[in-house]
């Protein structure tokens, strides 16, 4: 019997099977963020039916395993729950519950990871001790940083792994300098903005849901790609909109730029109700 749901990896891609179709599972997040924007536009919408919806697609994620689709979806899905029918003070108790169970899940987990996940996390704090192990990435990832000055070094042939996916912020700053990068986050971010300015202009609320899921799901990859190079994040395969090369994730953002756009189009349209 063909189960509807099911997870597997093909060469080091998590896929999600969903009846006969199998889609890489960071191509998920555009359904589950149409979804919720339909939920949470639902008066009717109860607290105890957003934890179910919330925590079944949470777990299909989490079981792939996928990390950073699970770690995006539960960003925007909360980010979403702010312009949501429930009221301020409910939000507020759901946020509050949530990072309580996250610490006391995380504390509880810790105990039954292996030495070498330890290891990876550990690394993160002190790279310097895991320099021959985890560590080695995060040290040569500042090592490129520091040699890349303000105009970078074009002539050099460094390698850097990952260079025109994950890791294609360090490989832009390390060829063309800080004064490149900072003017391409620069744009990048303006893009968001231009976003948010938008949402002032809407006056259907399912409208504005789908910008605030759109902005949240471009905003947490740029600023968490850009933060794991700077150190703010751990290394997690994540890409950085627009210039990372690779389909799916190219697909997905140009599928948040449809999204606002359609939405964009029809600002002045207004809802008739009989």
């Amino acid at each position: 019997m063909l189960r509807l749901f099911s997870n597997t990896t093909i060469n080091g891609l998590p896929l999600l099977r969903i009846g006969p179709l199998t889609i890489e599972s960071i191509m998920s997040l555009p359904f589950f963020f149409l979804a919720w924007a339909t939920f949470f536009s639902n008066e009717r919408l109860k607290v105890w039916m957003f934890i179910l919806l919330f925590f079944l697609p949470f777990l299909l994620l989490f079981t792939v395993p996928s990390i950073s689709t699970t770690y995006i979806y539960t960003i925007m899905v909360f980010s979403m729950l702010w312009w949501s029918k429930f009221s301020r003070k409910i939000v507020l108790l759901i946020w509050g519950g949530s990072v309580s169970c996250f610490l006391f899940e995380s504390f509880i987990y810790w105990k039954f990871l292996n030495y070498y996940q330890k290891d990876r996390l550990l690394a993160y704090l002190n790279p310097e001790k895991y320099s021959d192990g985890p560590g080695f990435m995060i040290l040569r990832v500042k090592e490129l940083l520091l040699k890349a000055g303000w105009f970078g070094n074009a002539m050099n042939k460094e390698f850097i792994p990952e260079a025109h996916t994950n890791l294609v912020f360090i490989s832009l700053t390390y060829y063309y300098g800080w004064l490149f990068s900072i003017m391409l986050v620069l744009i990048l971010f303006l893009f968001g903005v231009r976003i948010i300015v938008i949402t002032s202009r809407i006056k259907d609320s399912y409208g504005i849901l789908l910008l605030i899921g759109a902005v949240a799901l471009y905003t947490i990859q740029l600023a968490t790609n850009i933060g794991m190079t700077l150190g703010l994040f751990p290394l997690i395969s994540i890409s950085l909109p627009f210039i990372s090369y690779g389909l799916m994730p190219t697909l997905l953002n140009a599928i948040l730029i449809g999204i606002v756009l359609s939405v964009y189009r029809r600002k002045d349209l207004t809802r008739i109700q009989i």
